[in-house]
């Protein structure tokens, strides 16, 4: 099961149900916003709000990013994905963040969910692959994306 909390008619998904009777609830993004640790952020919240406990939601929310994701993608792809070790695909952010606070075992999901943000991600290497360094998307035209993009913007305005 995938959960999005943007994306349920304005309903509440029973989340700690599901994950309580073995269910692999994991958490994803679309429309709304593009960014996981978004997405990570507003589970926590309706969790709190929707169980009526300011003390609920982390600990499910973590096991959705973290741990469910990482199954339902290896299931799913076939390919022992999320974690760094020998053999495994060579998937990792980078993430500028320099903490208020010293980061430890204790606290760094903290860190992760009151402290970063997608805006806060300078590198991205998938698969071994440089796909984005110092925020710049490797291979694009900039230039020529942009001036598409204007040439298509005139164009639409004209015909309004």
């Amino acid at each position: 099961m995938a959960r999005i909390p943007f994306r349920s008619s304005n309903r509440f998904a029973p989340i700690k149900a599901a994950i309580d009777k073995g269910v692999t609830v994991g958490l994803g993004t679309d429309g709304y916003t593009t960014d996981m640790f978004e997405s990570i952020k507003v589970a926590n919240l309706l969790q709190k709000h929707e169980l009526h406990n300011p003390q609920a939601g982390w600990e499910k929310v973590f096991q959705m990013a973290f741990k469910n994701n990482r199954e339902i993608a290896t299931r799913f792809f076939g390919e022992n994905l999320g974690v760094l070790q020998t053999g495994a695909p060579a998937d990792v952010i980078v993430v500028n963040y320099y903490p208020p606070t010293p980061i430890t075992s204790e606290n760094a999901y903290f860190h992760i969910l009151f402290g970063i943000s997608g805006d806060m991600v300078d590198t991205t290497i998938v698969g071994g692959n440089i796909l984005m360094e110092d925020r710049e998307v490797s291979g694009l035209d900039y230039e020529r994306i942009i001036r598409r993009v204007r040439e298509q913007a005139e164009d639409f305005w004209k015909r309004f």
